[in-house]
């Protein structure tokens, strides 16, 4: 082999090894694509439910608070009672009005 042919040799090798890694580049890519969009949609899934929980737990947490306060304070029970389930005092007459509906029409 003379100079000239060495340097080509040399140089497909070099193009064949590029193309390998290319080709072994683009499988692997291939491969494990949908694996890393199913892993970034897991990710985000996560995500929202830690907010969900977050927001879960401060509810219970303001739900606790008006359980103590109802059961410490005679008046937030009875005004629970009064609004919730129309109870009201010996005594008390207790009116309820009906809300007239609004009409967006016009009379004649």
């Amino acid at each position: 082999m003379n100079n000239g042919e060495k340097g080509n040799h040399v140089f497909l090798k070099r193009i064949n090894l590029l193309l390998f890694v290319l080709v072994g580049a683009l499988l692997l890519a291939f491969l494990y694509y949908p694996k890393y969009k199913k892993l970034h949609q897991l990710n985000v899934s996560e995500n929202q439910l830690d907010q969900d929980i977050i927001r879960k737990e401060k509810e219970i947490k303001d739900l606790k608070e008006r359980q103590k306060a109802l059961i410490q304070d005679k008046e937030s029970l009875e005004q629970v009672a009064r609004d919730k389930l129309g109870y009201s005092s010996s005594g008390e007459i207790i009116y309820q009005f009906e809300e007239e509906e609004s009409h967006t029409a016009e009379s004649p």
